[in-house]
Parts: structure tokens; sequence; C-alpha cells
């Protein structure tokens, strides 16, 4: 993550809000940097991701995600070829932006189905931008 000059804490940020549903006190389903140790060392929580039951499975779970995520900020499809849908939404979100990446790395679809979900998500978050919607309201939608 860090040499591709992502924040990996960023990412697992959104990879716990992509993959699990998060409950909290203010009940948004968002977990903040600050929140994710608490989170995962939380009885509950430890359970629902599975890593202690199975610590290996969720290693490589993240790591699945982190090569998926990194691919896409690449401009890769989930095949890991050159993506024209993905170039595109790269190019109206830009750099700085890259929550979708990891609810795109959660989605495990066949390329056909990943594809018609890049379009459909390229156009909520055009509304997005256009509409100018604060991020922590794009976060809560975002989270499962």
């Amino acid at each position: 993550m860090e040499r591709n000059k992502e924040k990996p804490l960023r990412f697992l940020r959104y990879f716990i809000m992509a993959n699990y549903k998060v409950k909290n006190e203010r009940r948004d389903g968002v977990v903040r940097e600050d929140e994710i140790y608490d989170w995962l060392i939380d009885k509950d929580n430890a359970e629902l991701c599975g890593y202690r039951s199975d610590s290996f499975g969720f290693v490589r779970k993240i790591i699945r995600s982190v090569e998926r995520y990194i691919g896409f900020t690449e401009g890769r499809g989930n095949d890991g070829a050159s993506s024209t849908a993905m170039d595109t939404l790269q190019q109206l979100c830009g750099a700085a932006f890259s929550l979708h990446y990891v609810l795109l790395a959660a989605a495990n679809f066949p390329k056909a189905l990943f594809d018609h979900f890049v379009r459909q998500l390229e156009s909520f978050l055009f509304y997005y931008i256009f509409t100018k919607t604060p991020t922590k309201d794009l976060e809560r939608n975002f989270s499962i």
C-alpha cells in the first residue's frame, strides 16, 4: 500500500466498512481510523470477520482486497487487465478519492457483472460529485 502512496489505515477502514456490518453508538455504519483497533478487538466483530478462528483466511481476504484495490487505482478491472470503465471512473473522481475502490474490491463478481457495477457506480458518483454531497454522507451510503 505504502509504495503506491496509499494510506494503509484508510484502506483498512474502508475494507471493514465494505465487508462487515459496523455497529456503533452513532448508528451510522462508519468506523473512523481511531476506532479500527477497538472494532477489531471487539468479541462480536472478531467472530464476524473470523480473524481468530481463521487468521490466515482473514489475512488472505485483506491481501486479495489490497491487490484489487491497487489494480483499480491503476485503471485495471477485476480481471487485472486495463479497463475503460475503471479509467473513466478514475478520471471522474480523481486520484484523491478512493472509497469506491474498496467497495469494488469487496465485490467478487464475474467480469460482465463487475463492468456493469462499475458503470452504475460511475453514475452514482457523478450525481454525488455534481450535487456536492459531503463525503461523510457518502461513507454512510457505502457502508453495509
